[in-house]
């Protein structure tokens, strides 16, 4: 295996964890800003709520990075540039337009309101920054390239 390229085994390693992890991840801090913000959840309306995030977080995640972040993986090992501070770079910027199109094909509307796309993106990116560093401690990417 070249010091550049991922072998098959870290790959689905780390798509499989990150896909996993993430959704749960999302669940978590959603909870844990509405109960900073005063509001409380039975439950039942908790293990609803992460039911809900693993029926669309968990597709949306692994589609993602299959069909996204894998030719991004590929494309940095071509150019010999496959760490993670561009793992990240575009992992984040994945993670925002995918965030934004998952939520828009729920709703069935896209966001009426600039500071509502806004939010949107950020949280994406924000999801899209934790999956490239949840990834590349999983499949051992390296921290610099080459």
């Amino acid at each position: 295996m070249s010091s550049v390229m991922l072998s098959q085994r870290r790959l689905w390693t780390g798509t499989i964890v990150t896909s996993l992890s993430i959704p749960f991840a999302f669940f978590l801090a959603n909870f844990l800003y509405y109960s900073a913000m005063g509001d409380s959840w039975p439950w039942n309306a908790l293990v609803g709520s992460l039911g809900f995030t693993y029926l669309f977080g968990l597709p949306s995640a692994f589609m993602a990075l299959v069909f996204l972040g894998w030719p991004w993986l590929k494309v940095l090992a071509r150019w010999k540039k496959l760490s993670v501070r561009y793992v990240c770079a575009g992992a984040g910027l994945i993670g925002a337009i995918v965030f934004v199109v998952t939520l828009t094909a729920l709703r069935g509307r896209w966001p009426s309101e600039l500071n509502i796309l806004l939010e949107q993106l950020g949280k994406g990116f924000g999801l899209g920054l934790l999956s490239a560093l949840v990834f590349c401690a999983a499949a051992r990417v390296p921290m610099r390239p080459g």
